[in-house]
């Protein structure tokens, strides 16, 4: 049996995927540079500003995980059997 990725079923998926990590990684980054620029002194602007880069790196982890399993666009192919 072939293992079936969320790209295989649907390419609009792929570029769905691809949209989110993309802007996933623009935010982190961006909380990134934010962090990086602020005077190492002014303890309390970077804890804040390090609080808010934490959950972007988060969502970014999130967006570049493969996802769980095969995603179907149009549900099962085969409807359940009676019981």
């Amino acid at each position: 049996m072939r293992d079936t990725k969320a790209s295989d079923t649907c390419p609009r998926l792929s570029y769905g995927y691809a949209a989110s990590a993309k802007r996933a990684r623009y935010e982190a980054e961006r909380a990134e540079r934010a962090f990086t620029l602020v005077d190492p002194g002014n303890h309390l602007v970077a804890r804040t500003l390090e609080v808010r880069w934490e959950p972007k790196l988060a969502t970014l982890t999130e967006a570049e995980a493969p996802p769980d399993g095969p995603v179907r666009r149009y549900g099962p192919r085969y409807p359940p059997k009676p019981r």
